[in-house]
């Protein structure tokens, strides 16, 4: 549904979600600094200009010195263009993938409006950047899950700052791409068989060489936080890294509880640390609602897509794996960051969501479905 503003046509939907997004921008500046420790985006703005930038924390005092040198320090004016651009991203994304003929427009925007999300995205912020690059390259995975393997300028520019804010991401991100590209010219299941383990395996050794290295990393996280304990008293005083190659074996209880925030035992001692809670609850039924369908029609029909099943896998295990040191220690850490590849993860799931759903919505197919009606009913491999 569309109506007209001044002359312009402007769709319902989005003239929500802009009014969501500009609740949240007012909400972030006047009222959540009062409530928890938000001294990133006020100290990127406020610290003066650096210049040369050597890390993403100079990059991100550069951008935000400049705004609120100009625009008057840390306030709604000077966050408004940080804003503006998470609205732009999240509303191409979404056009592209025409998700909104397969999804529910109510269902669309609560997964769009988690606060959490929202938040962090709406002001001055690393998380910002996250989304920006995640948008872009979760738009670029699905163009080569469609078989289309051309790279834009705005995906070498997404490539660079993934690799100056979340380099740790960049090799699952960046093999996820090579491995599709090689998959997707080979028509013999058994080529595909033997392309997917040797993708697999080389992710498995490659882990296995820098398991001390990684070891090592995870140690001078631990350490980071220990020092934060003094300041804060939302981190968590145990420590999670004891032995050696902790971080490997205590990974699977690492990731659910750097992806999920706040314990039960936080949530109810604190309001907000509940507010949290209940954020990622949300989380995981959309994306439950998301891997219904696809699950449905690999149990219940067998339709199985060794592609689809090995990149996700791959991707989705690396990003949480190099994520939880950081989420571990610290529910509000878990959650900030969390956002950083939040958005990339619903870009793939609406895709797996559509290439398992009926290709037809409302009488009609959708730019996604028309892309993927040819390779539906192609051999399950």
């Amino acid at each position: 549904m569309k109506f007209q503003i001044s002359g312009f046509k402007v769709s319902r939907f989005w003239f929500i979600y802009f009014v969501v997004r500009l609740f949240y921008l007012l909400f972030s500046v006047l009222v959540f600094p009062t409530l928890t420790t938000f001294g990133d985006p006020i100290h990127y703005m406020t610290s003066g200009i650096p210049f040369p930038f050597t890390s993403s924390t100079d990059l991100m005092r550069f951008l935000g010195g400049i705004l609120g040198s100009v625009l008057g320090g840390f306030n709604v004016v000077s966050n408004f263009p940080f804003m503006l651009l998470s609205f732009g991203l999240i509303k191409w994304a979404v056009d592209i993938l025409d998700i909104r003929n397969l999804i529910d427009d109510k269902i669309l925007l609560i997964i769009l409006s988690l606060p959490t999300f929202c938040i962090w995205t709406s002001v001055c912020s690393k998380e910002c950047i996250g989304l920006f690059f995640s948008a872009i390259l979760g738009i670029l995975i699905v163009h080569y899950l469609n078989g289309n393997f051309k790279i834009h300028f705005r995906d070498y520019v997404a490539f660079s700052l993934c690799l100056f804010f979340k380099p740790q991401y960049l090799p699952f991100i960046v093999s996820t791409l090579f491995y599709l590209r090689f998959a997707f010219g080979l028509h013999s299941r058994r080529r595909l068989i033997i392309l997917s383990v040797f993708y697999v395996s080389a992710i498995i050794f490659v882990l296995y060489l820098s398991r001390d290295l990684i070891d090592l990393y995870s140690l001078g996280v631990q350490k980071a936080f220990e020092f934060d304990s003094q300041f804060s008293n939302s981190t968590r005083d145990t420590l999670f890294f004891v032995n050696k190659y902790d971080y490997f074996s205590k990974a699977p209880m690492g990731i659910f509880i750097a992806f999920w925030g706040p314990t039960l035992t936080e949530a109810l001692q604190k309001p907000f640390q509940m507010a949290v809670y209940i954020e990622s609850f949300v989380v995981l039924c959309v994306f439950i609602y998301f891997l219904k369908t696809p699950l449905k029609k690999l149990i219940v029909n067998g339709i199985v897509n060794l592609r689809l099943i090995v990149s996700y896998s791959i991707l989705f295990l690396g990003i949480l794996l190099v994520h939880y040191p950081f989420g571990v220690f610290n529910a509000g850490s878990a959650t900030r960051y969390r956002t950083n590849y939040l958005f990339l993860f619903i870009i793939l799931l609406m895709y797996l969501f559509s290439y398992y759903r009926n290709p037809k919505s409302n009488g009609r197919r959708t730019w996604l479905s028309s892309q993927l009606l040819g390779c539906i009913h192609r051999p399950l491999f």
